[in-house]
């Protein structure tokens, strides 16, 4: 995604009316104010330096040097990423509302050193969301949790570019709400090969009953997250991943394997990860429409099996030609 790309989808928001209903539908998921209002003053504070931004509902930020490049290949920007989050903001919020936030902080962009950051720090703004949560034993720590524009902005005004989020609500932290199954390709293996066993495994999935999305991870790979019924343990959302991988190997040894060490896995296979649906770690649910820790500024995209089929390089964002996801395969929104 380039800058330019950035900048015509923000004109596009600013420009177009929007329905009323997905008005209501965004407020009602933590978007108070209309993404074109936070986009102009966006771009009224980026040419003044610094100044508050006002998210609605009493809620505000200070949003400061928005200049500042992200992705200095692709000419990206800070404030980019800010008026980025704002378009998919109606996208995003249901999927991370309620979860735990883990947030991968650059300081001087994707170039630098980078950091995971998971509890909330003692400095978060009053509009910021965080809530006390169990970490295990008997410790417990205040994290930022998802769910509202104003919580969404303010990761990105610290520097963060990757967010992880929790397999599990607060609400229920102790049971996973998704399982994933994760398509780790080898140096060896081309991209459409990935979305090739992807689709084979939607579609199996779907011969089962077996509800599925399927995102790219921001890098070569692609993730196969199934909804869980409510009050589903680790253990078992884990041990459901682990049949489904074990029965794609069986069905198609050439092309998958489970074997985790990359020394003995078969050339030109693709790593059929089953281990991902575990609480409260790093890799624990990467959020399809942010941006990934890639120099090109690579998404990770929610894709309907529609987007999936053309086959679309990750390190290429662009519209999907046959899709019609709203999101593309790494790229922005309508």
């Amino acid at each position: 995604m380039t800058r330019r790309e950035i900048r015509t989808s923000s004109s596009a928001v600013n420009d177009r009316p929007q329905r009323a209903s997905a008005v209501r539908q965004s407020r009602g998921e933590g978007i108070a104010r209309k993404p074109s209002s936070i986009i102009r003053q966006l771009d009224e504070i980026e040419s003044g330096g610094d100044g508050i931004l006002d998210s609605g509902r009493g809620k505000t930020l200070h949003a400061s040097r928005l200049g500042k490049p992200f992705f200095p290949d692709a000419g990206i920007t800070k404030g980019d990423l800010m008026r980025y989050h704002a378009i998919v903001a109606p996208l995003l919020l249901p999927i991370v509302r309620d979860r735990p936030l883990i947030l991968r902080r650059y300081a001087n962009g994707i170039g630098g050193s980078s950091f995971f950051q998971q509890n909330a720090g003692d400095n978060v703004p009053d509009g910021v969301r965080t809530a006390r949560i169990e970490t295990g034993g008997a410790e417990s720590a205040d994290r930022i949790v998802g769910g509202d524009l104003t919580t969404l902005l303010y990761i990105v005004q610290i520097g963060t570019i990757a967010v992880h989020a929790w397999q599990s609500r607060i609400q229920s932290a102790r049971f996973a709400d998704p399982t994933t199954i994760d398509l780790d390709p080898g140096e060896d293996v081309p991209f459409t090969a990935v979305v090739a066993l992807a689709r084979d495994i939607k579609t199996e999935l779907d011969n089962l009953g077996l509800r599925a999305g399927i995102k790219t991870s921001g890098a070569s790979g692609m993730h196969i997250a199934l909804p869980l019924p409510a009050k589903t343990t680790f253990e078992d959302a884990t041990r459901l991943a682990q049949l489904i991988a074990e029965r794609v190997v069986q069905a198609r040894p050439r092309q998958a394997t489970v074997e985790r060490s990359l020394s003995r896995r078969p050339a030109r296979t693709i790593y059929v990860d089953a281990r991902q649906t575990r609480r409260e770690r790093a890799s624990s649910r990467r959020i399809p429409c942010v941006s990934a820790s890639g120099r090109r500024c690579p998404l990770r995209s929610a894709g309907t099996n529609s987007a999936v089929r053309c086959g679309s390089t990750p390190s290429r964002s662009r519209r999907c030609p046959r899709g019609s996801c709203g999101l593309v395969i790494c790229g922005a929104p309508r």
